[in-house]
């Protein structure tokens, strides 16, 4: 029985030695980049304590948003973030500043996600959404002068820049990176704030005559509306059914409106019933400049519930129509799921 008992106290030394290893790693990511709500708090009132008792850096007044793509979601969510340090710098009477984006030489992007996207996002297509999705994105942003990467913290220090002018709030990229994403709060602003000042807006890098004409060149187009599909493997309760589309169509029709079909994966376009008279712009699947253009431009933008709505829902003239918001089988879109996580009621209308 002597080797039993070697054997419980190596297995026994060997777990602990692995959970305090998992421990230390954990802590240390949650004081660079706090989740919970506790920490969060506790981590700002500490950094706040040290700006009052340290030395101020930086003279000029030139406004700062972090993007750190270390802990900041590489989605379409992006819109929401710009939306954030809008209405931060806003409260200083600031309605521009400068985007900076923190990607340190050789980041792998092996951060870790919900087991159900893994199957379908790589470390890779995260790194490639950096320059295909973030920075058209950005750069089609009425509220940002320009943008700049950074991957070092040499580099970020040689920026100088001003404490008071910086969002996140006390951002260090070696020791404070907070996560701004929080859509309760977001949500919060886009039922109380109707007015246009306090919106952000995405401006179209084409004029309409551009954009109409990369639709198709044979078929006349003056005014139309737009479906955007996904067919995603996440929660395909959220994704267009072919019913959709027809309802969409029939929408468009009642209102005089031609049709654009924006794809999700080309490949699955043989899986609808896709009447002859809509037209498939595919093109606005791989160019979000194009895509930033054909919303802004159209009558009206439907959707399922997906990010590619945050874009529609920037654009200054163009309105946005999200089916299944609030579909009972869906597991992060119901009515049940808002009010618990944003606390939005039935009938309460956020966009």
């Amino acid at each position: 029985m002597i080797w039993l008992e070697s054997f419980k106290k190596f297995k026994f030394k060997l777990y602990m030695t692995n959970w305090n290893n998992f421990t230390f790693k954990r802590l240390r990511q949650e004081i660079v980049s706090p989740t919970r709500t506790f920490s969060r708090k506790l981590l700002f009132i500490i950094h706040n304590c040290i700006n009052i008792f340290s030395i101020k850096t930086g003279k000029r007044k030139i406004s700062y948003l972090i993007y750190d793509v270390r802990n900041n979601p590489i989605t379409f969510d992006i819109v929401f973030i710009i939306y954030y340090g809008y209405l931060f710098f806003l409260k200083q009477g600031i309605k521009n500043f400068k985007l900076i984006i923190f990607e340190p030489k050789y980041y792998q992007y092996n951060r870790p996600m919900l087991s159900s996207y893994s199957k379908y996002i790589s470390s890779a297509d995260l790194k490639k959404r950096l320059t295909s999705m973030i920075l058209p994105i950005a750069e089609s942003f009425n509220c940002i002068n320009s943008i700049e990467i950074i991957s070092s913290y040499k580099d970020f220090e040689k920026l100088k820049i001003n404490i008071r002018y910086i969002f996140p709030q006390f951002f260090n990229p070696r020791i404070y990176s907070p996560n701004v994403q929080n859509h309760k709060k977001i949500y919060f602003n886009l039922l109380k704030n109707k007015k246009k000042e306090l919106y952000p807006y995405l401006i179209s890098a084409f004029s309409k005559e551009e954009i109409i004409s990369r639709i198709s060149s044979q078929i006349k187009i003056i005014k139309y509306a737009t479906i955007t599909l996904r067919d995603y493997g996440f929660n395909p309760a959220r994704n267009t059914s072919s019913k959709d589309i027809k309802i969409a169509l029939s929408y468009a029709k009642s209102k005089g409106l031609s049709l654009i079909l924006v794809p999700d994966e080309i490949k699955n376009l043989d899986n609808y019933d896709i009447p002859k008279e809509i037209i498939i712009y595919s093109r606005a699947r791989e160019s979000l400049k194009e895509r930033v253009g054909l919303y802004s431009y159209s009558d009206i933008n439907i959707f399922p519930p997906c990010g590619a709505a945050n874009i529609s829902l920037f654009t200054e003239s163009s309105r946005t129509i999200i089916l299944k918001f609030g579909d009972p089988d869906s597991i992060d879109s119901s009515a049940e799921y808002y009010k618990d996580t944003y606390n939005i009621d039935y009938g309460q209308q956020p966009y």
